[in-house]
């Protein structure tokens, strides 16, 4: 979605303005880059420099815990100890981010938001340090928190897997997927929270409507066996299992699709869903490319012929509901490569050998992310 700049009269995506409650759109007229550009400009003719830098002085005798670790932070950034995204870590939105420390105490810990995000999260009356005292839960807060705990009670209530999920098999860390095959417990509120299980159950939706709307085009897209069941498969007597989304049995021929194909669906935000079309599955997202492989490889048994026809990969904008499609062909090296390591998974931890980590630095971005990182930093190996 995008939205006209009043300022520079440049369209660009709604993420580069800031949110104002008591606009139409809820956004401010100014992009972000105008904004800044009017704050600059009016500090250089306007501002008394003296009484700045002595308001500033003030600032970081009154703040020297926030002021020190915000320092640590623009010194780890320059140093290239510390990789900051792309997008923010809470909305997803594209834009200049900035550091959120939830304690200031530990200067290196942040989460990188967006200047509204950033906002909220000093609002919010949840987050040690951070608490605000003169705040009181919103009406809706109050909802939110019932509604996510409802979300939480259910998820808790469901009985882990016992099996290695075929779809994550495509993840960047092999000793990740080994905690999670083993049931080792997350970190300390590394565990889903409400709202993104929200996310996921939205996703889910949306798979329900794409399916809808290809049968509509008159694709035969068959998501479930006679009995109900879900298609899928089961190997190394059931310890590597996998799900598919769905079986194209037929399709117009106008499309020139060869059948029975692999479909998987997936739902991304504009930033994602945009690379997808540029780069393609396999460039943008390698583990749904490796998930796509090794389906394939492993459905061939139940399914003959799914190898040899490319699969249909559709990819869902969560935010503009816009579509795309492409043709995946199998491809039998990346099958094997998802395969063989998938067995040396079982094979370390029936072994109790621990695999080794994906980088040797705490604060590579993927270890900075993971939900084990606290358990696998505390081993030795």
């Amino acid at each position: 979605m995008t939205k006209l700049c009043t300022k520079c009269g440049i369209e660009k995506d709604v993420c580069e303005f800031g949110r104002r409650r008591r606009s139409p759109d809820g956004r401010q007229s100014w992009c972000r880059d105008c904004r800044r550009e009017y704050q600059r400009t009016y500090a250089q003719n306007f501002r008394d420099p003296e009484r700045h830098r002595e308001a500033q002085r003030r600032y970081r005798l009154r703040h020297a815990e926030k002021y020190q670790a915000h320092s640590i932070v623009r010194r780890a950034v320059k140093a290239c100890r510390i990789v900051v995204p792309v997008w923010c870590q809470r909305c997803g939105c594209v834009t200049d981010l900035e550091a959120h420390h939830h304690d200031y105490s530990e200067p290196l810990a942040v989460e990188w938001l967006c200047s509204t995000c950033h906002g909220l999260a000093h609002r919010s009356y949840e987050g040690g340090s951070m608490l605000d005292y003169n705040r009181r839960p919103s009406f809706a807060d109050r909802i939110n928190a019932l509604v996510d705990a409802a979300l939480i009670a259910e998820r808790e209530a469901t009985p882990p897997r016992t099996y290695l999920g075929a779809s994550r098999l495509g993840h960047a860390c092999e000793r990740t997927l080994q905690f999670e095959f083993a049931g080792a417990p997350k970190d300390d509120g590394a565990d889903f929270s409400g709202q993104t299980l929200r996310i996921f159950a939205i996703g889910h939706e949306l798979e329900d409507l794409a399916i809808r709307w290809l049968r509509a085009a008159g694709i035969d897209l068959v998501t479930q066996k006679r009995d109900g069941g879900q298609f899928g498969f089961e190997v190394a007597g059931g310890r590597i299992r996998g799900h598919v989304d769905g079986i194209i049995a037929d399709a117009p021929a106008a499309l020139g699709m060869r059948a029975p194909a692999l479909w998987e669906c997936k739902t991304m935000n504009a930033k994602n869903w945009r690379a997808c079309v540029k780069d393609g599955v396999t460039v943008s997202k390698p583990v749904y490319a490796a998930q796509i492989a090794i389906y394939q490889a492993y459905m061939e048994p139940s399914v003959p012929g799914i190898s040899t026809a490319p699969a249909l990969f559709t990819a869902i904008n969560k935010d503009t509901a816009e579509l795309h499609h492409e043709l995946v062909p199998f491809d039998a090296d990346l099958a094997q490569r998802i395969s063989d390591r998938a067995v040396r998974i079982l094979q370390a931890t029936d072994a109790g050998d621990l695999l080794p980590r994906i980088s040797a630095n705490r604060d590579f971005f993927e270890c900075r992310f993971c939900a084990h990182a606290e358990r696998c930093w505390s081993l030795t190996a």
